[in-house]
């Protein structure tokens, strides 16, 4: 029988997991959920997370293959309506709504960082229903 215990540790994202500035600190948020759980003996220490990431996405053989279908359609081929992201924005900023002003959330630090991330998504797909509604 396993004790899990299901309270999220951290929140990270890919967008700033890929990224130079973001992506050691990010990968370093990783490591420290993971070190000294169980089958995780080989989680390298924080001074080592820097060289990890850099060989991991600075030193990836060229092209960088993001998509990971391996032969599937590219990412920019996938479309959303209009009506699809206006609904994908509510509901994320229902999610933000949820976890800045909760009752167990407000003001707890995962909480704004989940709350941060998703504001970066609304941004992002803001910006994509404005371009669609330009066009």
């Amino acid at each position: 029988v396993y004790d899990l215990d299901c309270f999220p540790k951290a929140i990270v994202t890919y967008e700033h997991l890929v990224d130079p500035k973001t992506g050691p600190a990010e990968l370093t948020r990783i490591a420290r959920v993971l070190k000294g759980k169980p089958g995780m003996d080989g989680v390298v220490g924080p001074d080592a997370v820097s060289c990890v990431w850099d060989q991991t996405w600075k030193q990836a053989k060229l092209p960088f293959n993001n998509n990971r279908d391996k032969g599937g359609r590219g990412a920019e081929e996938y479309k959303f309506t209009e009506t699809q992201m206006e609904k994908m924005i509510d509901k994320l900023e229902f999610m933000i709504f949820k976890y800045s002003t909760g009752y167990n959330w407000e003001g707890h630090p995962l909480a704004m960082d989940l709350v941060s991330s998703l504001t970066m998504y609304v941004d992002e797909m803001a910006s994509e229903l404005e371009e669609m509604q330009n066009t």
